[in-house]
């Protein structure tokens, strides 16, 4: 009853109301969601040191401050986060983003919250489309096809397909279906992710996915034609050409893209997984590249080369718990294996 009588005021006292803010969550929940004379600090020291009972109230403060939020995501209660994306007011750091962007890669309805929002960035949306089921990925594609604007940077080098002419890349279409009508899948997705300036993880999950879509978005920036496409997409993946259901959503997928957001689908998914690789693997690639170079002939027209896109990396690091220091810890000198002075025996 005192919390409840506390929580409106502008000025209760404060040190009161840290008190009762900590207690059991029927006597705390009053004061987290509605006393703004709880400073934003204070309520992310207590949502990291009580009960998940308490993060869940205060998510739903009227306005939550940035330390609040971070504190919140940094205790991964689904709930409680789902609260917080939920409420309008709240303003998310780069931080708390970025770890709620990792958090949605395993949990769908933190991911559908985000996406509601428009929260999430377009990079980290288009991340999350490998974690995602067919469902999600129609609504992840949904989203990113209503944004105007991508980082620009993602349109700053051309793949040797997206730079070649029209009769150079049809050409190149007639090579690269005539190789996998010749059985020859590794030299076709050699040629293919070349042509379409794929990092190796890129090309390595994009032939390994069951699903098909993301194949479906390359060969849409790669210009195929629908007949042309329904020929890959039967010969590349026998358990996608398999299912007569999931060859005709797939198809109709391809029919509805545009080129150009597929482009900015290739870009954003090779910037999120672009890595230096070490000497070993570079080492191990140029064997099997020199054993395709003279199919290149055969895809006449376009110029094959290295291209890539610059990431951005960002670091941040969600609030730390606190910490408490024990009395009886005390320090030692490097080497010496003697307490210091200021230690306690």
């Amino acid at each position: 009853e005192v919390a409840e009588r506390l929580a409106p005021l502008a000025g209760p006292p404060r040190r009161l109301v840290r008190i009762l803010a900590r207690d059991d969550i029927a006597v705390a929940a009053p004061l987290l969601r509605h006393c703004e004379a709880l400073e934003d600090n204070t309520v992310a020291e207590i949502v990291l040191t009580t009960t998940v009972k308490h993060a869940r109230a205060a998510a739903t403060r009227i306005s939550p401050g940035i330390a609040t939020a971070e504190a919140i995501v940094a205790i991964e209660d689904p709930m409680a986060i789902l609260d917080l994306i939920k409420n309008t007011n709240v303003i998310l750091s780069k931080a708390a983003l970025e770890k709620l962007c990792r958090l949605a890669r395993k949990d769908g309805e933190i991911a559908t919250a985000l996406m509601a929002r428009g929260a999430m960035p377009a990079l980290a949306a288009a991340s999350l489309y490998w974690s995602a089921d067919s469902k999600r990925r129609a609504a992840i594609q949904q989203r990113l096809e209503a944004l105007e604007n991508w980082p620009a940077e993602l349109g700053a080098n051309k793949a040797p397909m997206r730079r070649a002419d029209t009769e150079s890349r049809q050409a190149a279409h007639r090579g690269l279906i005539s190789i996998l009508r010749a059985g020859r899948t590794d030299d076709f997705r050699i040629l293919f992710a070349r042509a379409m300036g794929l990092e190796p993880a890129l090309a390595e999950r994009m032939f390994t996915d069951k699903g098909g879509e993301p194949f479906t978005i390359a060969c849409a920036a790669a210009d195929f034609s629908r007949q042309d496409f329904a020929t890959l997409l039967l010969l590349y993946n026998s358990e996608v050409g398999s299912s007569v259901q999931k060859v005709f959503a797939l198809r109709n997928m391809f029919a509805a893209l545009d080129p150009d957001f597929a482009w900015n689908m290739l870009d954003a998914w090779n910037a999120s997984l672009r890595r230096k690789q070490p000497a070993s693997e570079t080492a191990a690639a140029a064997e099997p590249a020199h054993a395709a170079s003279h199919e290149m002939e055969k895809l006449r027209g376009a110029v094959y080369e290295a291209v890539g896109v610059r990431a951005e990396r960002v670091s941040a690091q969600p609030p730390a718990r606190p910490v408490r220091h024990g009395g009886n810890l005390a320090a030692r000198r490097p080497g010496s294996g003697e307490r210091s002075a200021g230690g306690h025996g």
